[in-house]
C-alpha cells in the first residue's frame, strides 16, 4: 500500500516563523537519530532527496530546531495514540523542496512538499495562525480515517471523501493555504499513480489534466483576479530516456469559450538547461540528454495560459533513475602522491590509485584497471593492479624503481603522467591520466633573478594585492621555508613584504617601478637578489566596457579537478616563456593584433566554471581590449573575428577555446528576458609564473533577468548619439544634433546600406527576449541572404555554441524566414509573393513567446476594390504565422548579426561549410541590393557604421546612381532656403552652403522606390518641409481650447495604410486632443491622437457599430516620455492591416500586432482635425507639421 502526496504552501516569512512556533505548541517535531513513538518502537525512515540515495534515520518527539529537517515524513500507527508529528520551516528560502520516503513493515509512504515565501502580509499572518489552530484540531478528528482527497477552494474550505480505515497506516502532512490550496493524498499499488482530484472554482471552467493519471483541474479562464492552481504529478524516468520520448500528455480546456486558444509552456526557472519541451498538443517530451549526476530531480512547472493572461499550472516532479552512463574516475591516495628526490625506493611512502563512480553502487565496483599502451615510464615506476584492494573495489599500487634527482636533465619530467584504462563492473570504461609528483629538496644553489610584474588597475583604484614570492634563479622550487626576504630598494611606500610575499598597497599610481629584494638561504648560507620591474596600467571604465573574452578549457579528460588549482596552473603556463620563446598568451596577443590591425592588451586571466549541457568544467577566462586610432574596437567585432579564425588562434594557445564571449543566458533560470552583465571590482587576480606575473582585473559575468531592449535615455551620455552627433538634454529625454547630412536617424543613425553580392555587415546580436519585433526594408532583383544571426561554426563541434538562429533570405523571388529555438526542427515561414522585383518591400518578423509571424509590406498589398472597401480581405498572400514546436521562447545568440550575407569562416572557398547544415541549405548567395531601416524591438540599428563590414557601402547609390546626389531641379534662388529651425518663424533667411549638393539640401533623406523608375523623393526631417526639404517650418499656436483646423480630403488616400504624423509643442495645459481623422459616412470610424497629462495616447476605431453590445477600439499609450511644455516632439501614429504603432521622436514607441482578417477593416477618412475636434477637450500649444499619410496639411490657411 502506497501513498502519494503533493502540497503547495504560500506564506510570508512571518507566517513561516509562526508556523514553526504554532505547530510546536500542538505537535512534537521529528528529528534525526531519535525514536518514533512513546513506546520507543522505531520505524525505518529513508531520506530520499534522490530516490536511490538511502539514509537511515530514527525519529522521535524530541524537539530540536538544530536537527529538524525542512521536510518530514510522518509514519503513524493507528493503534498508537500518541504518535504525532509536524513539519517545520526553519530556513528562509524562496523555494523549499524535498522528498522523503518512509518505510515500515506493512506500507511505504512517499511525500513531496513545496513552500514558497511570498510578500509579508499581516492579515495572512493572523489568518494563518487561526487556521493552524483549526487544522490541528481537525487532525485529531480525522486521524482514524483514510484520507483520499482533500479539496480546498474559495467556496469550499474542506471536503473529505473517505472510507473506513484499511490496515493501520496513513500519511498526514500539515498544509497552510493563503488564497487557495490543493492537497491530494491517495493509495496505490503501482510505482506511479495520480488519483482523480478535482479543484473547482465555481461553474464550468477550463480543465488542465493528465489523462494518464486522471488528474483533472477545473479553472475558469475569464479575466479575474490572478490565481493559480498548483498540483503535482510524480514521474520516475531513466536518465537514459531518449530525446523526443513523450513522458506525459496534458490537455487544457475552457468550456466557456469554444474557440479558446491556450498556449503551453514550461517555466524556465524549473528547467534551466532546456532539457524538456511541451508542444501545443500538451505532449511533454525529453528535449536534451539527461544526467542524474548533474540534475537528479526536476519540479517542472507546466503552464497553460490564454490570451487574457489567465494561467493554469501543474507541477511535474521528475526523478531520474540511474543508468550506467559514467565510467569510474581515478585519483591517487594520498592526493597528491609524492616521491621525494634523493630518497631510496624502500623509504618512499605507499601510493595507490583508487577509483570512484558517480553512478549508484550497482553500477560501480568492483573496478578493473590497466596501463594504457602509451605509458612511458616503466623504467621509473612499477604499477600493479590489486583486485582485492580498497575493500574489494580494486586498486593500483605504484612503487618507485629508482632514486630520483628532480633537477636531473635526464629525468623525463618532474611529474610522471600515468594513463590508465579503468572500467566498472558492467564494462563502462574510460582512459584517464593520473600524476605522480617528484618532491623537491633544497640541494641546488641560487643566484640573482629577474621578475616582470604587469598590473592592470581598474580606474586606477587597485586594492591591496599580494603579488607572490620574489623570484630568484634556483632549480629548487620547494625551498621557500628555508629562505628569508628583505626589501632593499623601493621607490615609494606602496611596496612591502608580508610573510615572504611582495605586496602592493592600494591605489598604486600608473607608471613603472624598480624594486630589489635580498634573498637569503639559511640552510645553504647563500644570498641573491631579486630584481623586480612593476608596470602599472590603468583600465578606464569605457575600456572595460569594450573588452572581449574567450574561455579556455582546462582539459577534464586528463586532469579532472575539484578545485581551481588546475585552472591556475593552466593560466600560469599560458604566460610562461619557454625556451626563450614568447608565451602562448603573447603569441595570441600578436595574432589578434595582426588580424585586427590594432593594439591589444590582455587585461585579465581568471579561473572560472563553465556550465555545460551535462555537468560543468573548469575554464580560464582571457579578457582583452583592442585599440585602433585612439578608439577601442567593439567586442562584437572581436568575437566575430575570433569565430572566423578559431582554429588558428586555438593552435597558438595550444588549448581548446571553449567559448567566445561569456554569455550567461544559455543556462540561465530567467523565465523571460535575459542579458549578460560583465562586472568588475577593484581587486586583482594574480597569475604567477616565476619570471612573469600578471595582475589582471577581477571580472566576472552574471545573468540579469530582463530583456536587453533599447530604452531611451532620460539624459545625455556618450552612447545616446551615433556618428559624432551632439546630444542635447530636453529634460526629460534627449535630442541629437547630427553633423552629417547623410545621417537622418533620430540618433544620427544611417538608415540605408548597399550590398554587391560579395559582402556583409556585422551588428550586435538579437536580444534574448521572449518578445521580438524585427523589421527591415529591402530592394533587390536577385535571390540571396538578407539577414543571419546564429552559430558561426558547426554547433555539434562545440558544446557551448547555441543551436538557436534566425535566417531571412530570398529564394525563387519569394521571402523566407527560418528560426530555430534550440529545437530539432527549425520553423520555416514564407510569403508566396514576388519580392525580387526591384522595388522596396518591408518585412516584419515578430515573435511572442511561441507564436511566430512573418508579414510582408504590412499587408497593405491585399487586393481590394473600391466597391467593397469594408470587406475584410484574406491575408494569405502577405502573412504566415506558426507556433514554434520547441517551448524555448527566446533566441539565445552570442555571435554578430550578419546583414547582407554570410562571412566566410577560416580559409578557402568552402568556408561556408562550417555553418549549421540547415543554414547552408538555404544560403544560396549573398544579397545584391539595398537595405533600409533595420529595427529590432524599437532599436534602430545604425547602418552607417557597422561593427565590421566587407564589400558594402552606406546608402543606395549602387542601385539608383547619382539621382540623389544631384541638385538638378532644385531652387535656383538659394537665398530662399532657410537653415533655421527656430520656433520664431521670422528667424529664417539662412543660405545653403555652396558645398551642399544633396538632393534634399541636407535636411531629409532621399529615397528612390524602384530600381527601374529612378524617381527621387525626399523624406524631410521634422523641422523642414517642401518637396526638396528646402523650407524650414513655420509654427502656429492654438491660443484657446476651442481652436481647431478642419481639413476636407478631396483626394482619396490609400485606405489600408493610415498614418497621422505631427510635430507639436505641448504647451502648459498638458492635456487635449491633438489630431484626428474621421470617415466620410455612416457610423464614424476614426483615428485620433491625444495628450493626457503630458503623455501621449492614440486610438483608432474602425468598427464603431457595437459588436455584442461593445465597440472595439484599439488604444495605445506611451507613459514615457513625460512631455516638456517647451520642447517640440514628433509623434507618429500608424495603422496597417497587420499592426499599429505609436512613436515619439523615433525613440519611444509601443507596438501591437493585428490580425489582417479580423482587424484589417478599410478606413477612408474624409475629415481631418488639427487641434480640438468638436466635442473634445481643447489643445493649447503649437503645431509645426501635420501629415495624414504622405499628404502635408497646410497649417497656414490665412
Amino acid at each position: 500500500m502506497a501513498f502519494y502526496c503533493m502540497c503547495e504552501s504560500l506564506m510570508t516569512e512571518m507566517e513561516a516563523q509562526s508556523f514553526t512556533k504554532t505547530m510546536t505548541t500542538f505537535l512534537p517535531s521529528l528529528t534525526t537519530n531519535s525514536d518514533l513513538s512513546n513506546q520507543s518502537q522505531s520505524a525505518l525512515c529513508s531520506q530520499d532527496l534522490a530516490p536511490q540515495m538511502q539514509k537511515t534515520i530514527n525519529t522521535t518527539k524530541n524537539l530540536s530546531k538544530k536537527n529538524s529537517l525542512k521536510m518530514r515524513c510522518i509514519n503513524t500507527n493507528s493503534k498508537k495514540e500518541d504518535n504525532n508529528g509536524i513539519l517545520l520551516i526553519n530556513k528562509r528560502e524562496e523555494n523549499l523542496f524535498s522528498s522523503i520516503k518512509c518505510n515500515n513493515i506493512s506500507s511505504k509512504i512517499f511525500a513531496n512538499f513545496r513552500a514558497r515565501i511570498a510578500t509579508q502580509n499581516l492579515y495572512s499572518y493572523l489568518f494563518f495562525t487561526l487556521f493552524t489552530i483549526l487544522f490541528s484540531l481537525l487532525y485529531f478528528i480525522v486521524r482514524h480515517i483514510c484520507l483520499k482527497t482533500l479539496l480546498f477552494s474559495s467556496k469550499n474550505l474542506l471536503k473529505i471523501s473517505s472510507k473506513s480505515f484499511e490496515r493501520s497506516t496513513f500519511l498526514f502532512i500539515f498544509l497552510f493555504i493563503g488564497t487557495f490550496t490543493t492537497l491530494t493524498m491517495s493509495q496505490s499499488h503501482s510505482s506511479f499513480f495520480m488519483p482523480q482530484t478535482v479543484w473547482s472554482n465555481g461553474g464550468g471552467g477550463s480543465q488542465l489534466y493528465s489523462p494518464g493519471g486522471s488528474l483533472i483541474n477545473h479553472h475558469q479562464w475569464q479575466q479575474k483576479s490572478t490565481r493559480e492552481i498548483m498540483l503535482s504529478v510524480v514521474k520516475n524516468i531513466s536518465e537514459a530516456t531518449p530525446v523526443g520520448e513523450i513522458l506525459l500528455n496534458f490537455r487544457a480546456e475552457d468550456k466557456s469559450s469554444p474557440t479558446y486558444n491556450l498556449t503551453y509552456r514550461i517555466s524556465r526557472e524549473t528547467d534551466p538547461k532546456r532539457q524538456f519541451s511541451i508542444d501545443q498538443n500538451g505532449a511533454l517530451r525529453v528535449a536534451q540528454l539527461l544526467d542524474r549526476e548533474d540534475i537528479p530531480y526536476y519540479a517542472l512547472r507546466i503552464e497553460a495560459f490564454d490570451q487574457a493572461g489567465n494561467i493554469g499550472a501543474q507541477y511535474v516532479d521528475i526523478y531520474l533513475q540511474d543508468d550506467n552512463d559514467n565510467a569510474p574516475r581515478l585519483e591517487t591516495f594520498p592526493n597528491p602522491c609524492i616521491f621525494m628526490e634523493n630518497t631510496s625506493p624502500e623509504q618512499q611512502p605507499a601510493c595507490e590509485i583508487r577509483a570512484t563512480d558517480d553512478d549508484l553502487e550497482e553500477n560501480g565496483p568492483p573496478f578493473n584497471m590497466s596501463l594504457a599502451p602509451e605509458f612511458q615510464f616503466r623504467d621509473y615506476l612499477d604499477i600493479q593492479f590489486d583486485r582485492s584492494g580498497d575493500g574489494g573495489k580494486g586498486v593500483m599500487h605504484v612503487r618507485p624503481l629508482r632514486e630520483f634527482d628532480r633537477e636531473d636533465p635526464d629525468l623525463p619530467d618532474k611529474r610522471f603522467t600515468i594513463p590508465i584504462i579503468v572500467s566498472d563492473a558492467k564494462g563502462k570504461q574510460r582512459q584517464q591520466d593520473v600524476h605522480i609528483i617528484i618532491g623537491d629538496m633544497n640541494d641546488n644553489p641560487m643566484s640573482d633573478g629577474h621578475m616582470d610584474v604587469l598590473v592592470y588597475s581598474y580606474k586606477g583604484q587597485l586594492k591591496k594585492t599580494i603579488i607572490g614570492v620574489p623570484f630568484v634563479e634556483d632549480k629548487d622550487d620547494w625551498d621557500i621555508v628555508d629562505k628569508s626576504f628583505q626589501l632593499i630598494k623601493s621607490e615609494n611606500q606602496y611596496f612591502h613584504l608580508q610573510e615572504k610575499q611582495l605586496v602592493i598597497d592600494a591605489d598604486l599610481l600608473e607608471g613603472t617601478y624598480e624594486l630589489e629584494v635580498r634573498v637569503e638561504d639559511r640552510v645553504r648560507s647563500e644570498k641573491a637578489t631579486s630584481f623586480i620591474k612593476v608596470v602599472v596600467r590603468p583600465v578606464p571604465e569605457f575600456a572595460f566596457e569594450k573588452h572581449a573574452t574567450i574561455r579556455i578549457e582546462v582539459d577534464p579528460f586528463h586532469s579532472p579537478t575539484t578545485s581551481n588549482q588546475e585552472a591556475m596552473d593552466l593560466a600560469a603556463s599560458l604566460i610562461r616563456e619557454e625556451h626563450g620563446e614568447p608565451s602562448r598568451v603573447e603569441l595570441f596577443r600578436r595574432e589578434i593584433e595582426t588580424l585586427s590591425q590594432s593594439f591589444v592588451e590582455i587585461i585579465s586571466l581568471k579561473p572560472d566554471d563553465q556550465i555545460l549541457q551535462r555537468l560543468s568544467t573548469k575554464v580560464v577566462d582571457l579578457r582583452f581590449t583592442a585599440r585602433a586610432n585612439e578608439e577601442y574596437l567593439d567586442p562584437i567585432y572581436l568575437h566575430g573575428l575570433i569565430q572566423r579564425n578559431k582554429e588558428r588562434l586555438a593552435s597558438v594557445l595550444r588549448a581548446r577555446i571553449l567559448a567566445i564571449g561569456v554569455d550567461m543566458c544559455k543556462w540561465t533560470t530567467c523565465d523571460n528576458g535575459c542579458r549578460t552583465e560583465n562586472r568588475v571590482d577593484n581587486g586583482g587576480v594574480v597569475i604567477h609564473a616565476n619570471r612573469t606575473v600578471i595582475v589582471g582585473l577581477n571580472a566576472s559575468a552574471v545573468d540579469v533577468c530582463d530583456c536587453p531592449a533599447f530604452i531611451p535615455k532620460n539624459e545625455c551620455d556618450r552612447n545616446v548619439c551615433f556618428n559624432g552627433g551632439v546630444c542635447h538634454d530636453t529634460r526629460p529625454g534627449t535630442f541629437c544634433e547630427c553633423r552629417n547630412s547623410a545621417l537622418t536617424g533620430f540618433r544620427c543613425q544611417g538608415n540605408t546600406r548597399s550590398f554587391d553580392g560579395r559582402g556583409f555587415a556585422w551588428f550586435k546580436p538579437m536580444p534574448a527576449c521572449t518578445s521580438l519585433n524585427i523589421s527591415l526594408r529591402f530592394m533587390t532583383k536577385q535571390d540571396g541572404v538578407l539577414l543571419y544571426n546564429g552559430p558561426m561554426g558547426d554547433p555539434k563541434q562545440d558544446v557551448l555554441n547555441y543551436n538557436d538562429y534566425i535566417l531571412i533570405y530570398i529564394e525563387q523571388g519569394m521571402l523566407h524566414a527560418v528560426l530555430q529555438f534550440n529545437g530539432k526542427e527549425p520553423v520555416d515561414l514564407f510569403i508566396e509573393q514576388m519580392v525580387a522585383d526591384g522595388r522596396f518591400h518591408r518585412l516584419t518578423l515578430s515573435q511572442q513567446h511561441k507564436k511566430l509571424r512573418l508579414v510582408l509590406d504590412d499587408c497593405t498589398s491585399i487586393d481590394s476594390s473600391s466597391s467593397s472597401k469594408s470587406v475584410q480581405q484574406s491575408s494569405n498572400t502577405c502573412m504566415m504565422a506558426k507556433d514554434a514546436p520547441d517551448d524555448d521562447e527566446r533566441l539565445n545568440i552570442a555571435t554578430p548579426l550578419q546583414l547582407g550575407g554570410l562571412a566566410s569562416l577560416g580559409a578557402g572557398s568552402g568556408a561556408l561549410e562550417e555553418y549549421p547544415r540547415a543554414v547552408r541549405a538555404h544560403a544560396l548567395a549573398n544579397f545584391v541590393g539595398c537595405t533600409r531601416e533595420l529595427i529590432v524591438n524599437s532599436d534602430h540599428y545604425d547602418l552607417y557604421r557597422p561593427v565590421y563590414v566587407e564589400q558594402s557601402v552606406p546608402g543606395c547609390s549602387l542601385f539608383w546612381g547619382s539621382v540623389c546626389s544631384s541638385n538638378e531641379g532644385g531652387s535656383s534662388d538659394s537665398s530662399k532656403i532657410s537653415l533655421s529651425n527656430s520656433l520664431d518663424s521670422n528667424g529664417g533667411g539662412g543660405i545653403v552652403p555652396s558645398g551642399i549638393t544633396n538632393f534634399c539640401y541636407g535636411h531629409g533623406e532621399c529615397i528612390v522606390e524602384s530600381m527601374d523608375q529612378q524617381v527621387a523623393k525626399c523624406e524631410c526631417e521634422p523641422g523642414w518641409e517642401g518637396e526638396r526639404c528646402e523650407r524650414s517650418i513655420e509654427w502656429i499656436e492654438f491660443t484657446t481650447r476651442d481652436a481647431l483646423l478642419k481639413f476636407l480630403l478631396q483626394v482619396e488616400p490609400p485606405y489600408k495604410d493610415s498614418r497621422l504624423r505631427l510635430l507639436f509643442l505641448p504647451g502648459s495645459s498638458g492635456s487635449g486632443q491633438l489630431a484626428s481623422a474621421l470617415s466620410q459616412s455612416g457610423p464614424t470610424a476614426s483615428m485620433r491622437l491625444d495628450m493626457v497629462r503630458f503623455t501621449t495616447k492614440a486610438t483608432f476605431d474602425l468598427s464603431p457599430q457595437p459588436i455584442n453590445g461593445q465597440s472595439m477600439p484599439v488604444e495605445l499609450e506611451l507613459p514615457e516620455p513625460k512631455l516638456n511644455h517647451s520642447v517640440p516632439y514628433f509623434v507618429d501614429f500608424r495603422r496597417t492591416p497587420a499592426s499599429v504603432q505609436l512613436s515619439i521622436d523615433g525613440q519611444y514607441s509601443v507596438h501591437r500586432d493585428l490580425d489582417p482578417d479580423r482587424d484589417g477593416l478599410l478606413f477612408v477618412p474624409k475629415h481631418l482635425y488639427a487641434g480640438n475636434q468638436p466635442g473634445s477637450s481643447g489643445f493649447l500649444g503649437c503645431f509645426g507639421k501635420f501629415y495624414f499619410n504622405s499628404i502635408g496639411m497646410n497649417l497656414h490657411l490665412f
